[in-house]
């Protein structure tokens, strides 16, 4: 199951249910790539990030980036 919750600038916000992970996890794309993925399997919230498919690194202002960290954080821990 996925539900996505936000999208701005190429950005998508999605709480899904995964096979390999007990809770809910947040899983964050930019133009339909996986970038992160926010989980809690304990008491500590974590945040993966993914490698490019096709380049040696993502590249995004850090202001976008912390926008869209900030906003993830929120809709996964539900404030």
């Amino acid at each position: 199951m996925r539900l996505a919750l936000y999208s701005i600038n190429n950005f998508r916000i999605v709480i899904a249910s995964v096979p390999n992970r007990e809770h809910c996890v947040c899983e964050i794309y930019y133009n339909h790539i996986q970038w992160a993925e926010i989980s809690q399997e304990r008491t500590e919230i974590t945040i993966q990030f993914y490698p490019h498919p096709s380049q040696d690194y993502w590249e995004f202002s850090i202001d976008t980036a912390l926008e869209i960290l900030q906003r993830a954080k929120k809709i996964f821990i539900g404030g």
